[in-house]
């Protein structure tokens, strides 16, 4: 099992690189308006990444949560996947109008890290930090409701980059040890 366990890790560093790359994104472009942000270049990389972070996350927890987990990383996954191709097209083959693909992705990519926020509260396979999808998949909808406060919206989407970044470390450490 050395290979899955490989590509876990792997999939840990791949969520807390795209997860730093996030938060610097955003918070560049929030903090300096009218540039375009220093990884716009590669952003439409970084839920690729987050797919890999997610999928190491799968290989590692999956064996612990049933039914909503599973559920929640599927919804995730498909979540992920629309996001990556609305970015894809609006980024490298420059077609217009693909922020409802974007904005869909974010929905899905929402309801599905809710879904398996739960499953981790319910089944805590997480070495630490088990509130953390859930809080993440919340992070989107509250740059929603904040509206037009650029600055509170870069820091709240910051914070989402920065819980891919710890979801990728807590892959990283693997699961915790059960005493029987």
């Amino acid at each position: 099992m050395a290979l899955p366990v490989g590509l876990a890790r792997a999939g840990g560093v791949a969520a807390a690189l795209g997860g730093a790359l996030w938060a610097v994104k955003v918070l560049n472009d929030g903090f300096v308006p009218g540039e375009s942000g220093v990884a716009d270049p590669i952003f439409f990389v970084l839920p690729l990444l987050f797919i890999w972070g997610l999928a190491g996350f799968y290989i590692r927890y999956s064996e612990d949560m049933e039914g909503e987990g599973t559920a929640g990383f599927a919804q995730s996954f498909a979540g992920l996947a629309i996001l990556a191709a609305g970015y894809f097209l609006n980024l490298t083959l420059q077609v217009e109008d693909t922020a409802r693909i974007v904005s869909f992705g974010f929905i899905i990519l929402t309801l599905g890290l809710v879904v398996l926020g739960f499953a981790t509260l319910k089944t805590e396979p997480l070495p630490a930090g088990n509130f953390l999808p859930l809080v993440m998949g919340l992070l989107t909808p509250l740059t929603i409701i904040i509206g037009g406060e650029a600055l509170l919206q870069a820091s709240i989407s910051a914070l989402f980059g920065i819980g891919w970044l710890a979801l990728g470390v807590l892959v990283l450490i693997g699961p915790r040890t059960r005493v029987k």
